[in-house]
């Protein structure tokens, strides 16, 4: 319910993040104490350096700095604009730098997403993977992929597909688990 839901967000903006607040528990910040969280935030800046996760966009990465703790960000658009693909590509972007990603999803299933996520990985578009239509280099390439490297790949990537009567209460409980970086 509504309650459920209110306690995933802030549980989520806290563990993802590490909300780190100078301030008193009413949410009011001590302008005098905040002063070396906006020099290093000026470093950051100033150098260009990266504050937040990067999210693989170089756009959305040069505006923002990276996603930080504090941001809780919705991505919206109509059927078929690639929010999916968008997404993919920022926790894939997040797991080869070496974080913790747990992607959600409610609409499709884990393997599904895995097999999207494989075909970015390694450059072999979705209707080669569902079809088994490749040459014998690309075969190779895949199977090397999938058997070798992925096992040996940077950071970790866990899939739960919602549709299984997944509750927020069960997503909050994976979050506590596995302690992810970045949540999609």
């Amino acid at each position: 319910g509504e309650a459920g839901l209110a306690e995933a967000r802030d549980y989520l903006i806290e563990r993802v993040g590490g909300l780190h607040r100078q301030s008193n528990h009413d949410g009011i910040l001590d302008y005098n104490k905040m002063g070396a969280t906006m020099w290093q935030e000026f470093l950051s800046t100033r150098f260009g350096t990266f504050i937040g996760i990067p999210l693989g966009w170089d756009f959305l990465d040069e505006m923002n700095r990276g996603v930080r703790a504090e941001d809780f960000v919705t991505i919206l658009g109509r059927p078929g604009v690639g929010k999916t693909q968008l997404t993919l590509h920022s926790a894939l972007t997040v797991k080869r730098a070496g974080g913790k990603v747990l992607y959600v999803s409610m609409e499709m299933s884990p393997k599904d997403i895995a097999s999207r996520i494989s075909a970015m990985d390694t450059a072999l578009s979705m209707r080669e993977i569902s079809t088994g239509m490749t040459d014998d280099r690309d075969t190779a390439k895949y199977k090397e992929y999938l058997l070798s490297n992925l096992d040996k790949s940077a950071g970790t990537l866990h899939l739960i597909h919602g549709k299984l009567g997944c509750r927020v209460s069960d997503i909050v409980t994976h979050c506590r688990t596995l302690k992810p970086d970045i949540v999609y």
